[in-house]
């Protein structure tokens, strides 16, 4: 299923660019 990890890898992408803007 693509769909799914293409899923994942936005997920990842999103928690990544908000702990940098955080950090």
């Amino acid at each position: 299923r693509p769909l799914h990890s293409g899923l994942v890898v936005i997920n990842s992408d999103h928690k990544s660019k908000q702990g940098h803007n955080s950090g």
